[in-house]
C-alpha cells in the first residue's frame, strides 16, 4: 500500500512532467530540481513506488499524451512529435 506522502510524490512528479510537456529538454535532472530533491532520490523513490525509473516515467507520460493527441485526430504525427 502506498502512503499518502508517496502518492503525493508521484502526483507531483506527474504534474511537473505534464506541465513541462512542451519542453523536449525536460529531464530527470530538471524534475529533481523542481521537486527540490536530488536526481538519485527521485530515481530511487519512483523506482521503489512504480517499478519504473524516472526517465521511464517521463517517457511514458509523454507517450500517453501523444496517444491522446493522435486519438483526437486534429494533429498529425509530425506535429505531435
Amino acid at each position: 500500500m502506498i502512503s499518502k506522502l508517496d502518492e503525493q510524490f508521484i502526483e507531483k512528479a506527474t504534474a511537473l512532467v505534464r506541465e513541462h510537456m512542451s519542453n523536449p529538454e525536460f529531464s530527470v535532472d530538471m524534475l529533481a530540481q523542481k521537486m527540490s530533491v536530488s536526481r538519485m532520490q527521485v530515481h530511487r523513490k519512483l523506482t521503489g513506488l512504480t517499478d519504473r525509473s524516472a526517465s521511464d516515467l517521463i517517457r511514458n507520460i509523454r507517450l500517453m499524451h501523444a496517444a491522446e493527441l493522435l486519438k483526437e485526430g486534429e494533429l498529425n504525427v509530425t506535429e505531435i512529435t
